[in-house]
């Protein structure tokens, strides 16, 4: 880990790269992908379904906080976004089932606040804490950083050092249990390919070298066998960008603080397919469950001004094409399955955790822009189970 920072302070520079894209075919497997329960109703605004939520862990217990929605009218209607604080926790081990009914239920409980309305940042967990990194609201982005962990019968709320720049809709995994890492998203207000870490043992965020392929906002990203591993996203057109949709993979190495190219998804053609607006999570035998996000030439062909607005927000759901398949990595071999696909898999900015080496459980997100979902859906991926 001696070689870790030696990336300290290094200025922001844009970055231009040939990319060599590597795509594992996809081998058909078994998944089950069912439904278990809804996303915390006890709000009514928050009822309707949140996308770009945190979740995690606090004690043992699965947690959803923050999160945003169009409460009162679409997005299509002209309706304002509205941004949440509400914190949420479940059992998730063994699920209660209803009755009569063998499908496991999560129900959820409102345990806290969050310091504010929060949505679109990065969370990841720990034994001992959650992490709650970047984000925004309705005021703005968010430079802010913090720990949550529970002390008796309270959530505390610890301080971490800030973000370098505020900082939403990037993606971020913890390493080692000692290193939290936040990739891509939007930097000041501008797409970005960086990426930083923050060492528990230091007082300051660190600058790593950024990710190849040029800015990438919504990717998806997970820590495996040692590495960080960032997949997709997409960057709006600039002055000085045209508009794209990433589809490549890219592997960082501490020790190097360089990135390698990796497998990524392929369709059952072997057609490239982004991974944008999706969702990974890495369960406990260190392989990566990957679900949802956008259609890559559907939503390119939207960054690119191809529908005239608002028309582009009024279609029906299928029209958008969102990503219905489940894909499990395997980091032994860095390549790519097929687990499943399901139209409970159909969500841009879900939140997805892993419970374990066989299950994830994947929560809210959108069905199409601007309208959420409810579902929270669990996700095994095992050979002999049934569909």
């Amino acid at each position: 880990m001696k070689h870790l920072f030696r990336h300290l302070r290094r200025p922001l520079a844009g970055i231009t790269a040939t990319l060599l894209l590597l795509f594992a075919a996809c081998t058909p497997r078994s998944s089950v992908i069912v439904p278990a329960g809804h996303t915390p109703d006890d709000d009514t605004c928050y009822a309707k379904g949140v996308s770009g939520a945190y979740s995690g862990f606090i004690d043992g217990r699965l947690i959803i906080a923050g999160g945003a929605n169009f409460p009162h009218a679409s997005a299509a209607e002209g309706g304002r976004k509205v941004y949440y604080d509400g914190l949420y926790a479940a059992s998730v081990a063994p699920f209660r089932t209803e009755k009569g009914s063998h499908k496991p239920v999560i129900h959820w409980e409102r345990v806290g606040v969050l310091p504010m309305p929060l949505a679109y940042g990065v969370a990841v967990s720990d034994s001992e804490a959650m992490y709650f990194i970047g984000g925004m609201n309705g005021e703005g982005s968010s430079c802010e950083a913090f720990a949550m962990r529970r002390e008796g019968r309270v959530l505390r709320v610890t301080p971490l050092p800030p973000l370098p720049f505020t900082m939403d809709n990037m993606v971020g995994a913890l390493l080692d249990n000692t290193f939290i890492y936040v990739v891509g998203g939007n930097c000041n207000g501008k797409p970005s390919s960086g990426m930083y870490v923050l060492d528990s043992a230091k007082s300051e965020w660190f600058e790593c070298s950024p990710v190849p392929g040029g800015p990438r906002v919504q990717p998806v990203c997970a820590a495996a066998k040692g590495h960080i591993y960032v997949w997709g996203g997409y960057c709006p057109a600039s002055d000085s960008l045209a508009a794209f949709v990433h589809t490549d993979g890219w592997k960082y190495d501490l020790d190097s603080d360089s990135w390698t190219a990796v497998a990524a998804p392929v369709d059952e053609s072997g057609t490239a397919v982004t991974l944008a607006g999706g969702c990974a999570t890495t369960l406990s035998d260190g392989s990566v469950i990957a679900a949802g996000g956008v259609n890559k030439d559907v939503f390119l062909a939207a960054l690119k001004g191809e529908y005239p607005s608002p028309e582009y927000l009024m279609h029906e759901a299928d029209w958008y094409r969102f990503n219905d398949a489940v894909y499990r990595f395997d980091p032994s071999t860095e390549t790519w399955s097929l687990l499943s696909r399901n139209s409970r898999a159909a969500r841009a900015g879900a939140s997805i955790e892993a419970l374990d080496s066989l299950r994830a459980i994947m929560m809210g997100g959108e069905l199409m822009p601007g309208i959420r979902s409810t579902d929270v859906t669990l996700i095994t991926n095992a050979t002999s189970a049934e569909r």
